[in-house]
């Protein structure tokens, strides 16, 4: 007798080799590690089941990500930590990620680090400062602010309705006569006793208010102090508060042209397909939309993220935490996520999936938002460059963790090496190093290209941080000379591949039309270099990894010419460094020094008159040999 029934086929592991590792796996709720051969951790997850949710990611359809097939081949042994709650594996999750900054979890990186405006209260005159990093000294601090244009109009703004002192302290120190802010309504001249210590602390009060995002409370508070002047027939001090309400209208209705509710509220929209997903995160206070965040090209799967993690490392770090937080479906673990963000907030955090209503608005926003993130992406996802770099260049792996090297000369001297490290193909800065390196006679961008990698590679092998792939900025000669360093010390090219990228060659034809050939990579032993198609994924990953260590060298040459003009101020007979400091912190743009006259100079920054005409001659002779550049604050590359 045939039996017809067919059992129904087990399930094959994509990696057999893991599978005995996984059997043994506890089945209870807790924190699950992937480390590679090296030890270094790739993936860090939480799971009420650790056997179960290990097991999906080497099941042919048990996770659908992008990265999870490059993650699944370099896997190479599996941790768990068991919690007694799922709090507890949670915030365990939350803290392994932030310490080991895993290669294939989620993380919402910026290229900016964010503003912060300060209120100076330690000074008898308050006034309001932009800085990117806050002190804990005392000052009310607001922020973070995700853009520099929503710190400086909120500051804008605020000036307009209460003029605080804009200047310097030492600048305010030493002024006789009021300045041209003055003259034209924008300060109060304290500097010279124009207000009284109690008005000008009365403006210091509403601009607490203002930052704070108080405003009905503000405008009450203006109208009763208008009111109170006009009784006691202060007309001037009433008119002035009449201004400021004005003023306070004229913001209020500039940022009223959507409006979603009150107090702050964060708006997380996702939008994706069954790999990849892109967020938009808008920002709003008082119920104004005042900036936005997007984060194309992340993974996922079948067109969902996993939230709870990704929301507790995005609000770390000195981030802003909102009231609200509004997502389009709760996540599982809502009400943990809410009492961790309320501890960190220190008032109580709510998440919420609105239905209707303004923040429903808000969040159908966010969401098309990330929809037209998405759809404009590239669609070739850094899965995609991965492999072809790994076919096209016969890489051992694929390559996640990209280094660039470049070596750049200033005006014929003073050498400097430069890298760049870029992740799934985006560029890491923290991780943007500088090398000096030794000029004089028999050195060349080959000899400075050996010096740089072999320091690079002697602490990659101590401190087991090499690469995947290492792109050389130059030609096949710099290639051989690398690859002679390599075969010195001992390191195989399969061990860490290095390729040098050419740039492009330009050809005019009979039209006498510029015709520029496609970016090409040279690999060892081979004549012809990899031709890379304009327009392509790994073209545009190949030119953005060298732009990143030409614009790294460009921005130390600009400081190493700062700082070698201000130490030739500080060889000025007369002017030390405290006179120096003076003069830097009175005219932030040396540049401007040159049209002052030397009393001007004196009276500004405090310095006798002679050491300031001294000054003048030095800059203006830096102007007539076109060196005046130098003198710019340089732009920062971190």
């Amino acid at each position: 007798m045939t039996d017809n029934t067919q059992k129904k086929s087990k399930p094959v592991s994509l990696r057999p080799d893991l599978e005995p590792t996984i059997r043994k796996l506890p089945t209870g709720s807790g924190v699950y590690l992937f480390r590679d051969k090296r030890g270094r951790v790739l993936y860090v997850g939480k799971a009420a089941n650790l056997r179960s949710r290990v097991r999906s990611y080497f099941r042919e359809k048990g996770d659908g990500r992008a990265s999870v097939p490059i993650l699944r081949r370099h896997v190479d042994s599996i941790e768990t930590i068991l919690a007694d709650s799922e709090r507890e594996a949670l915030l365990l999750e939350d803290a392994l990620i932030k310490d080991h900054a895993p290669r294939y979890n989620i993380r919402l990186r910026d290229d900016k680090s964010f503003l912060f405006i300060r209120l100076r209260q330690d000074h008898s005159w308050p006034y309001v400062q932009v800085l990117r990093r806050p002190k804990k000294d005392g000052n009310p601090t607001y922020g973070p602010f995700p853009s520099a244009f929503a710190a400086r109009q909120t500051v804008k703004e605020l000036h307009a309705i209460f003029p605080l002192r804009t200047c310097s302290n030492n600048k305010f120190a030493h002024r006789s006569r009021p300045c041209l802010d003055h003259q034209i309504g924008r300060c109060p001249a304290p500097c010279v006793g124009l207000i009284s210590d109690e008005a000008y602390q009365d403006m210091v009060d509403g601009a607490r208010k203002f930052l704070a995002g108080d405003r009905s409370e503000l405008k009450r508070q203006l109208k009763d102090n208008m009111a109170k002047a006009a009784a006691d027939l202060r007309y001037e001090d009433a008119a002035r508060y009449r201004d400021r309400l004005t003023a306070l209208d004229e913001t209020a209705e500039k940022k009223t042209v959507l409006r979603f509710g009150r107090g702050s509220a964060d708006a997380w929209g996702v939008s994706g397909d069954q790999q990849h997903a892109a967020i938009s995160i808008l920002h709003s206070i008082q119920g104004q939309l005042f900036d936005t965040q997007t984060f194309p090209g992340l993974s996922a799967n079948a067109g969902q993220i996993e939230l709870a993690p990704v929301i507790l490392q995005y609000y770390q770090d000195g981030r802003l935490i909102p009231e609200t937080i509004l997502v389009q479906d709760l996540p599982p673990d809502a009400e943990l996520v809410q009492s961790i963000l309320s501890e960190r907030r220190g008032k109580q955090v709510n998440l919420l999936a609105p239905q209707r209503g303004d923040r429903a608005r808000l969040l159908q926003l966010a969401v098309r938002n990330a929809q037209a993130a998405f759809n404009s992406r590239d669609t070739s996802s850094y899965a995609e460059v991965a492999r072809y770099l790994e076919q096209k260049l016969r890489l051992p792996r694929e390559p996640v963790e990209i280094e660039c090297y470049d070596v750049s000369v200033h005006q014929g001297a003073e050498p400097v090496g430069v890298v760049v490290h870029f992740s799934h193909g985006n560029e890491d800065k923290n991780r943007r190093r500088r090398y000096r390196l030794q000029a004089g006679d028999g050195q060349g961008d080959v000899q400075w290209m050996q010096e740089m990698l072999t320091r690079r590679l002697q602490r990659g092998i101590r401190e087991d941080t090499l690469p995947d792939l290492i792109v050389l900025d130059g030609g096949i000669a710099q290639l051989n000379g690398v690859l002679a360093v390599m075969k010195e010390l001992e390191i195989e090219w399969q061990r860490v591949p290095v390729v040098a990228l050419a740039k492009a060659r330009t050809d005019y034809g009979n039209d006498d039309q510029e015709d520029a050939s496609s970016e090409r990579i040279f690999l060892p032993g081979r004549r012809n270099p990899v031709v890379l198609n304009p327009g392509s994924g790994v073209f545009n990953l190949m030119v953005s990894i060298r732009d990143a260590t030409h614009a790294g060298a460009i921005g130390y040459h600009r400081r190493r010419g700062r700082s070698r003009l201000l130490a030739g101020l500080e060889q000025i007979d007369g002017m030390g460094p405290a006179r120096r400091a003076s003069l830097l912190e009175t005219y932030p743009d040396l540049a401007a020094v040159a049209d002052q006259t030397a009393d001007r100079i004196a009276r500004a920054a405090g310095i006798p008159e002679n050491v300031a005409a001294r000054v003048l001659r030095r800059i203006q002779e830096l102007q007539a040999d076109g060196g005046l550049d130098t003198l710019n604050p340089a732009e920062s590359d971190s």
